[in-house]
């Protein structure tokens, strides 16, 4: 198996950067309170690679479906792919809101009903190779719970979610 001079494998560390924003607000209604919630996440983070100059990456033989390794795709003639420094970066971006309605508690009857929706969407750039990948995840769900006292010691619950997911990828 092919291995790079430990020379040339130095990792000068990852860089970060997380911003993060929320928030809420509750309106009494008398017979129920109305909350809204919303949350926002963005992290960006980068990964250097430098001096990798000579590797090559893993070559398809015109003959075979296998991938050769480094070192034979170097003897038989294949270049693969060269860098001398190649960046990982990933983009995280975080999206929730949430509407929800809770009865005030004060009857028999109890409810709470609600729909939240959340984005994820993830970018992955890899710019030896230029070369980026993007992840998507929305979902959006409705819930529910309604509840009855029978007696101060006997209460019947019940309470259900639905959900869609979307989940998607893209490469260029």
């Amino acid at each position: 198996p092919y291995s790079a001079p430990t020379n040339q494998m130095e990792f000068p560390g990852l860089r970060r950067s997380t911003r993060r924003y929320t928030f809420s607000a509750d309106a009494d209604m008398g017979f129920a309170t109305l909350s809204v919630l919303g949350a926002k996440n963005t992290q960006t983070e980068r990964q250097q690679y430098p001096g990798l100059e000579g590797l090559s990456a893993p070559t398809l033989s015109p003959l075979s479906e296998n991938p050769s390794p480094p070192s034979a795709a170097r003897t038989a003639g294949q270049t693969g792919f060269s860098f001398n420094q190649a960046e990982v970066s990933n983009q995280f971006d975080d999206t929730q809101y949430e509407l929800r309605l809770v009865s005030n508690g004060d009857t028999r009857l109890k409810y709470m009903v609600g729909v939240n929706r959340f984005e994820h969407e993830q970018v992955e750039l890899f710019t030896g190779f230029n070369f980026a990948t993007t992840y998507t995840v929305r979902n959006t769900s409705g819930f529910g719970l309604l509840s009855y006292d029978f007696s101060d010691k006997l209460t019947a619950s019940i309470e259900g979610r639905q959900s869609r997911d979307e989940i998607g990828q893209v490469g260029v």
